[in-house]
């Protein structure tokens, strides 16, 4: 990366801690922001959080409606942890519209490190709330322990549950009790999870059922809309991390010692090849822009490009393998396995060393800056120096070795001659 920004401003690594890049446009959500050098990348710790068309209200806005409502209830979520917090706020403790932005900037910042998301709530309002996420009894579309309490649940199937219910929804206030007819009536508008939505269940006013779409990534937020417009983002579904089970498409197949992977070798050093790799595993995602968009497929530092996700076939367990394809990036030409992962949206499988360049011929050696495979002759004459050099060395060692050991002797045989002429 190099090449300056709209400012001057130079990109590209400033120094060994600190790199300078453009942010891509991406959808609304958290994506994962991640380094990534030769088969090593950080840890999934810092991200890019897209909020969508419209800003996050501002402080004086905020503040003017709190003085026009007077007493209200305030919700806001902060955009890179999820956390969500509620408070209540009274306009008559403060003496104007200024010192009550003051109050609600030092709250914000406090909170988060990014301006919040914010709703405001009359104090009135049986406001929707999850207080539990978990997997309708006796299905296992994810793991959940099922006397947990959790607002996460996590290991999901990324194919989802084909339109039928899956999950469960505790909490307060989904539906209003009608004397009249003797039954509940919904307060719950609409229900998504991340972009999708989905069908649901009003049972009572505090248990719902709802389907799992298919997704991918972690931390994938419910979105409980009330028919006022006000929602609850307290749930979270996580799905599961791809995993890679095997590699083809260069000249030669063969199997990982450790874990019998099938894996692929004498590949073209170049990126102009036009060779497609095929790679197998399961949770991988349909690469559909709703449940979690396209896999990448990174070879060392490369992505693969052209990705596809190709049609699952049964495993014969009832399960099914999974693949995608892509044009296979260049690689080292240093006879070492290089280790390959993928990425959907914020989850990277394990790294697996499948994939094997054509090594340089003999006489040269990868020049991993330039991406070549460089002669050897500057090298080649630096040993044959050194070696001639160890040698005459050696010999020199050798002769001035020979020579003590020829004076010792000489020594020693005089002392006995003496001795016994005595």
């Amino acid at each position: 990366m190099s090449g300056d920004d709209d400012d001057g401003n130079s990109l590209g690594w400033q120094e060994d801690g600190v790199a300078t890049c453009r942010a891509s446009t991406g959808t609304v959500g958290q994506l994962a922001v991640q380094v990534i050098r030769t088969a090593q990348q950080s840890p999934t710790s810092v991200f890019l959080n897209y909020l969508g068309d419209v800003a996050p209200m501002s402080n004086e806005d905020l503040a003017t409606e709190i003085w026009a409502e007077v007493q209200v209830n305030i919700q806001i979520e902060c955009p890179t942890t999820e956390e969500v917090i509620r408070e209540m706020w009274d306009a008559r403790n403060y003496t104007s519209v200024a010192n009550l932005t003051t109050a609600l900037t030092i709250w914000r910042d406090d909170f988060c490190d990014v301006l919040s998301k914010v709703q405001i709530i009359p104090l009135n309002f049986l406001f929707p709330t999850v207080t539990a996420v978990k997997n309708i009894e006796g299905l296992n579309f994810c793991d959940d322990d099922v006397n947990s309490t959790d607002l996460e649940i996590t290991d999901c199937t990324p194919f989802g549950s084909d339109g039928d219910m899956a999950l469960a929804l505790h909490g307060l206030h989904f539906a209003e009790w009608n004397e009249d007819n003797q039954e509940w009536v919904s307060r719950v508008e609409s229900i998504m999870v991340d972009q999708a939505f989905v069908t649901f269940n009003i049972l009572n006013d505090t248990y719902i059922t709802i389907n799992l779409p298919p997704n991918t990534g972690s931390k994938n937020t419910i979105v409980v809309v009330d028919i006022t417009g006000a929602s609850d983002l307290n749930g979270k579904v996580t799905y599961k991390v791809p995993e890679i089970t095997s590699v083809v498409g260069c000249d030669d197949i063969s199997y990982e010692p450790n874990t019998n992977f099938e894996r692929t070798s004498e590949c073209p050093m170049h990126d102009d090849n036009d060779v497609r790799i095929t790679i197998s595993g399961k949770w991988f995602g349909d690469g559909g822009i709703l449940s979690g968009g396209l896999a990448s497929v990174f070879v060392g530092i490369k992505r693969c490009s052209e990705l596809i996700h190709l049609q699952p076939i049964p495993d014969g367990n009832g399960g099914f393998v999974e693949k995608v394809s892509c044009n296979l990036p260049g690689g080292p030409a240093d006879n070492s396995w290089v280790p390959l992962f993928m990425l959907t949206k914020d989850q990277f499988s394990t790294p697996q060393s499948l994939v094997k360049y054509v090594p340089c011929v003999r006489g040269k050696y990868y020049d991993e800056r330039n991406e070549v495979c460089a002669n050897c002759t500057s090298l080649s004459l630096s040993l044959s120096t050194l070696s001639l050099s160890l040698s005459l060395s050696l010999k020199r060692t050798n002769e001035q070795t020979n020579k003590h050991i020829n004076r010792y002797r000489r020594n020693v045989h005089e002392n006995r001659r003496s001795s016994f002429m005595h």
